[in-house]
């Protein structure tokens, strides 16, 4: 893949991100019914997405414009018709080969990364961007030292590897969560721990800060006081995405609710399905082989009728003792 950066018009094609892509021409004249799509800017946030043209799609693009709130970029962007063979911004395979994010070429091909709006653009303030920095570095780009070098506001990117991922044998390194402040991308780590680690980084936090609490206590008597300084010191000590990992491993294994299975006294015709089950299991009367297909009803009278026939057992039992 080449690494140079070829010019065209005030614009640049990122051959080093996207390789060559043979162009799309829009607006054809033989398919000139067909849908099209171009770029946007997507409400509340600003990143650039793929929308509709208003002169193929006017309800879609009423939508986009009336409920949505998104901001349409002109033409010279880019605008395609959707499926067409080569197609950049509509691909027919996006996700292929590690083009997720081939869509944009034709954007960048065009200006789009480095075009900053103008006291005429109705699409963003001047003097900004149109393409926002958070929405380069969330797609790892910012990586990429062509783009780095068109966009100098990236410099101030953060990177922050998970300590729980294993380290990558092509690079040595490991998984990177990326935020234009740090605070951003700590956060994106914690939220990946808690989500991915929670059962490895909650038993290690817990430990610690057992061991930790119970340092200085040496020789004590174990006592309720004392498991309760222990106690304290040890959520004291848990904080942050310590705390959110261990509460995540307590909802992956909820407790039973307690209480009754069912009310007390004998099946009633208001009692649910479940308690009459239980009922029935609790009482000795087997489960029927359709018991999952069978009815609240039809449960209720195999209850009653399963009972009077455990009663009819007994009685002859006891004449036979007798």
């Amino acid at each position: 893949m080449s690494e140079t950066v070829r010019a065209k018009g005030s614009g640049v094609l990122l051959e080093s991100v996207f390789g060559d892509s043979r162009d799309t021409l829009s607006g054809s004249v033989a398919r000139e019914r067909s849908g099209r799509v171009k770029y946007w800017k997507r409400h509340p946030d600003g990143w650039i997405a793929r929308g509709p043209d208003i002169r193929t799609d006017a309800p879609k693009w009423q939508q986009f414009t009336m409920t949505k709130r998104w901001r349409e970029l002109p033409d010279s962007f880019g605008i395609e018709v959707q499926g067409v063979a080569g197609g950049s911004i509509q691909p027919n395979h996006p996700a292929r080969g590690g083009m997720e994010h081939h869509w944009l070429l034709t954007f960048f091909k065009n200006g789009g990364l480095t075009y900053t709006c103008t006291e005429a653009d109705t699409f963003g303030k001047p003097g900004e961007y149109v393409m926002p920095a958070e929405q380069i570095v969330s797609m790892g780009l910012h990586h990429d030292s062509e783009i780095r070098r068109l966009r100098p506001d990236l410099e101030v990117a953060v990177d922050l590897e998970c300590p729980y991922e294993p380290h990558q044998t092509e690079t040595g390194e490991r998984r990177l969560f990326s935020a234009m402040t740090l605070s951003d991308a700590q956060k994106k780590v914690d939220q990946h721990v808690v989500a991915t680690h929670s059962s490895v980084i909650a038993s290690k936090a817990v430990g610690n800060a057992i061991a930790a609490a119970t340092a200085d206590k040496g020789g004590q008597t174990i006592n309720p006081e004392l498991i309760a300084q222990i106690v304290a010191a040890t959520v004291a000590a848990l904080k942050g995405v310590e705390s959110g990992a261990i509460a995540s491993v307590a909802q992956e294994t909820p407790q039973k609710p307690a209480g009754p299975r069912y009310p007390e006294g004998d099946p009633a015709p208001d009692w649910k399905r479940q308690w009459l089950m239980a009922w029935a299991a609790d009482n000795g009367i087997p489960m029927p082989e359709n018991r999952l297909s069978m009815s609240r009803d039809a449960w209720f009278e195999y209850v009653i009728e399963g009972g009077g026939v455990q009663d009819e057992v007994e009685e002859e039992a006891e004449l036979v003792e007798v």
